[in-house]
C-alpha cells in the first residue's frame, strides 16, 4: 500500500456519489464504477481541490480512530487513486495503468460472442457513415465499432475510451492497418478534447437498466462539445417498456430475509431468527434476470410503454415514464421487468425484451422487486411509474380498478 506523499492529485471531475449505506459509498463516473468505505467522502472532500497526498492527509488524520483506521484510510486514498477517482490535474486516467484482467474480457467477450448486436452495430454503421465524414466513437472498447466506421469510409475517426481495454483496442487497430484513420484517445469524453468536431457519433453505452451507463449524461456533452450540430447518432433513440410479472421468488430466496430462509436457519443452528423479518427489504429494489427467466415466470398483463428518448435532441438528464398496462389473466404482480429498444438507423433496431431478444443476447434484464406483491383480474389495468435521474432508477407499480 505505497502511494508517494508529494504526488498532487484531485477528485475526478463528473462523479455520481451515491450512499448505499452508512458505510458503504458507491461513486460512479464516466469508465468507473468504484464501492468504498467509511471513509470515502470524507477523502473526496479532502481533495475538491489539488493538494498532495502529505497534506490531504494530515487534513484527515483526526477521522482516524487508530493505527488500523488510519490504514484504512490511506488504504482508501490509494485504492480510488488506483481506480482514476483521484487524479492528477489535468489529467485523465490512462489505459495502461490498470490491468485487462479476466473479467474485463470476459465482458467484452460477451459483447463480441452477441453476434446480433455487433451485426446490427455494423450495419447501422455501414448505412450512416460516410466517405467525407468524421466520427467519434465513444466508448470504443475493442475498437470493433471504430474499425466498421472506417471501413465504411469516414474520413477519421476518433475512438475514445478510459478503460485497460485501450491496450487492446491500439493493437487491434494497429494489426488492422487502419491507425491513420483511427485516432485513440485514452480517457473519458466528458473531459477530452477532440481537434475537431464529429458529423457522427457511435456509442454503445445502453446498460441493463436502459439509463446506468450515463448515456444521457454522456450524449449531452458530446453534442454540447464533440459534434456538430446536425450530427448523425447511433443509436439515434431509444424506448422503455415494462412488464408486470410475479415475485422471482427464486432469486429473492438468495437475497432476503425470507419467512422460509429464517425458518430453516433456526432450525440449523438452533437460534431464533425472526427477528431478521423486521428487516426485510420495505421498498422497490432490482435484480437482474435473463431472458429465458423473464420468459419462465410468465405474467398476467400486456406490456407498456413507458416513453422515449431522442438522443440526437437536446433532452433532459432525467427520464420519467409512466403508463397502464392491460390485466389479462388472473395472477399475482410481484416484480415488474423494464427492457428497451435501441434504434440503430432505419428498421434496425436492438431489445432486451425478454420475448423477442436473441438467444446471445448479453444485456440482463432488470426486474424491480415489489416489496408488497398484489392480486390482479382481467379487465383492471396495473399503473407503473420509472424514473431514473442522477445514476439512479426507481419504479413504483399499483393496481387499478376494473
Amino acid at each position: 500500500m505505497n502511494i508517494d506523499e508529494t504526488r498532487i492529485l484531485q477528485r475526478s471531475g463528473d462523479l455520481q456519489v451515491h450512499l448505499i449505506g452508512a458505510e458503504d459509498v458507491r461513486i460512479r463516473g464516466e469508465g468507473l464504477d468504484v464501492r468504498s468505505g467509511p471513509h470515502a467522502l470524507a477523502v473526496l472532500d479532502a481533495f475538491a481541490e489539488p493538494i498532495s497526498v502529505k497534506e490531504a492527509m494530515e487534513r484527515l488524520r483526526g477521522r482516524a480512530a487508530g493505527v488500523q483506521d488510519w490504514l484504512d484510510l490511506l488504504g482508501t486514498v490509494v485504492g480510488l487513486h488506483e481506480h482514476g477517482v483521484l487524479v492528477e490535474p489535468g489529467t485523465s486516467p490512462q489505459a495502461g495503468e490498470s490491468r485487462l484482467d479476466v473479467e474485463t474480457q470476459a465482458f467484452h467477450v460477451m459483447m463480441l460472442e452477441d453476434r446480433r448486436r455487433t451485426d446490427a452495430f455494423l450495419e447501422a454503421i455501414a448505412r450512416t457513415v460516410g466517405p467525407d465524414d468524421t466520427v467519434l466513437d465513444l466508448g470504443t472498447g475493442t475498437g470493433i465499432l471504430a474499425m466498421a466506421a472506417a471501413r465504411a469510409g469516414a474520413r477519421h475517426v476518433y475512438a475514445i475510451e478510459a478503460g485497460a481495454v485501450a491496450d487492446a483496442a491500439d493493437a487491434l487497430i494497429g494489426a488492422n492497418g487502419l491507425a491513420d484513420r483511427i485516432t485513440l484517445v485514452r480517457g473519458w469524453s466528458t473531459r477530452v478534447t477532440l481537434p475537431e468536431r464529429a458529423d457522427v457519433l457511435v456509442s454503445e453505452t445502453i446498460g441493463a437498466q436502459p439509463f446506468e451507463e450515463r448515456v444521457l449524461e454522456i450524449t449531452r456533452d458530446a453534442f454540447r462539445r464533440h459534434l456538430e450540430p446536425d450530427a448523425r447518432m447511433i443509436p439515434a433513440r431509444l424506448r422503455v417498456y415494462a412488464l408486470p410479472v410475479p415475485k422471482p421468488t427464486s432469486v429473492v430466496a438468495e437475497r432476503a430475509f425470507t419467512p422460509a430462509a429464517l425458518a430453516r436457519w433456526s432450525e440449523w443452528y438452533g437460534f431464533d431468527f425472526r427477528p431478521l423479518a423486521d428487516f426485510a427489504p420495505d421498498d422497490v429494489w432490482f435484480v437482474h434476470l435473463t431472458d429465458a427467466a423473464v420468459r419462465e415466470l410468465g405474467t398476467p398483463a400486456t406490456p407498456v410503454f413507458l416513453g422515449e428518448v431522442e438522443l440526437r435532441a437536446r433532452h433532459d438528464l432525467v427520464f420519467e415514464g409512466a403508463g397502464e398496462a392491460a390485466v389479462v389473466d388472473e395472477g399475482t404482480v410481484g416484480a415488474v421487468a423494464v427492457y428497451w429498444e435501441m434504434e440503430l438507423a432505419d428498421g434496425i433496431v436492438l431489445t432486451n425484451d425478454p420475448a423477442r431478444a436473441a438467444d446471445t443476447n448479453h444485456w440482463a434484464d432488470p426486474v424491480a422487486v415489489l416489496p408488497r406483491p398484489f392480486e390482479v383480474r382481467p379487465g383492471q389495468r396495473v399503473r407503473i411509474e420509472y424514473r431514473y435521474a442522477g445514476g439512479a432508477a426507481e419504479l413504483e407499480a399499483r393496481p387499478l380498478g376494473e
